[in-house]
């Protein structure tokens, strides 16, 4: 999973702070009710989304994770693009789809600074 790259809010005890928490200690399915309340509070919030995603990949709710990652990889502004197409071809790969893995890895080959280009090259030559 992605490293929690959140900040803390100081004196704050919300649910976004508790599920980046258990989302931390690895208590995927707690973090995702809680970061599933976040979004609610909070729903232009692509870092709570892509959070909520991973987890949902990590708990092993492989068809949740792919309608999350399928919307935010059309977001070009959001900063977590990247992250939101790596987990995306992650959840591919999980799901034995190997069309549509082979098609996400191309596209991150050839984005030139994308954060997970090499290691989508690595793994295109793997399959």
């Amino acid at each position: 999973p992605y490293e929690n790259v959140i900040s803390e809010r100081s004196g704050k005890n919300d649910h976004q702070q508790e599920g980046m928490e258990l989302y931390d200690q690895k208590k995927y399915n707690e973090a995702i009710l809680q970061l599933k309340l976040a979004a609610n509070e909070d729903s232009d919030n692509p870092s709570l989304k892509c959070y909520l995603g991973i987890a949902y990949l990590a708990a092993g709710d492989v068809h949740e994770a792919k309608r999350i990652f399928e919307t935010m990889v059309h977001d070009d502004q959001s900063l977590f693009r990247e992250v939101a197409e790596w987990n995306l071809a992650m959840t591919y790969l999980k799901l034995d789809e190997e069309t549509f893995l082979k098609k996400t890895l191309e596209g991150i080959v050839e984005q030139k600074d994308h954060l997970y280009q090499e290691k989508a090259a690595d793994l295109l030559r793997r399959l």
